[in-house]
Protein backbone atom coordinates (compact mmCIF):
# COMPACT_ATOMS: atom_id res chain seq x y z
CA UNK A 1 0.00 0.00 0.00
CA UNK A 2 3.00 2.45 0.80
CA UNK A 3 4.48 1.99 -2.61
CA UNK A 4 1.54 2.88 -4.33
CA UNK A 5 0.91 5.92 -2.37
CA UNK A 6 4.50 7.29 -2.74
CA UNK A 7 4.42 6.27 -6.90
CA UNK A 8 1.12 8.38 -6.96
CA UNK A 9 3.24 11.26 -5.01
CA UNK A 10 6.23 10.91 -7.66
CA UNK A 11 3.50 10.89 -10.19
CA UNK A 12 1.57 13.88 -9.49
CA UNK A 13 5.47 16.17 -8.44
CA UNK A 14 6.11 14.69 -12.38
CA UNK A 15 3.11 16.09 -13.75
CA UNK A 16 3.71 19.47 -11.90
CA UNK A 17 7.03 19.10 -13.13
CA UNK A 18 5.70 19.32 -17.01
CA UNK A 19 3.06 21.92 -16.51
CA UNK A 20 5.81 24.44 -14.71
CA UNK A 21 7.79 23.40 -17.95
CA UNK A 22 5.16 23.94 -20.20
CA UNK A 23 4.16 27.26 -18.57
CA UNK A 24 7.44 28.61 -18.88
CA UNK A 25 8.04 28.03 -22.47
CA UNK A 26 4.53 29.71 -23.05
CA UNK A 27 5.64 32.55 -21.37
CA UNK A 28 8.95 32.48 -23.25
CA UNK A 29 7.00 32.08 -26.50
CA UNK A 30 4.74 35.01 -25.37
CA UNK A 31 7.47 37.12 -24.33
CA UNK A 32 9.92 36.66 -27.92
CA UNK A 33 6.55 37.56 -29.84
CA UNK A 34 5.64 40.76 -27.75
CA UNK A 35 9.04 41.92 -27.93
CA UNK A 36 9.04 41.08 -31.83
CA UNK A 37 5.55 42.66 -32.32
CA UNK A 38 6.80 46.24 -31.01
CA UNK A 39 10.09 46.69 -32.68
CA UNK A 40 7.85 45.78 -35.99
CA UNK A 41 5.21 48.31 -34.62
CA UNK A 42 8.19 51.14 -34.09
CA UNK A 43 9.21 50.70 -37.38
CA UNK A 44 5.89 51.14 -39.38
CA UNK A 45 5.35 54.11 -37.11
CA UNK A 46 8.55 55.75 -38.37
CA UNK A 47 8.19 54.85 -41.76
CA UNK A 48 4.61 56.05 -42.00
CA UNK A 49 5.68 59.18 -40.60
CA UNK A 50 8.11 59.52 -43.01
CA UNK A 51 6.20 58.70 -45.44
CA UNK A 52 3.39 61.55 -44.29
CA UNK A 53 6.48 64.33 -43.77
CA UNK A 54 6.08 64.46 -39.75
CA UNK A 55 9.14 62.24 -39.23
CA UNK A 56 12.47 63.59 -38.33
Amino acid sequence: MRSRQRQQGVTAIEYALLVALIALAVLGALSATGLDNGRIWSIWTGTFLQAIGAGG
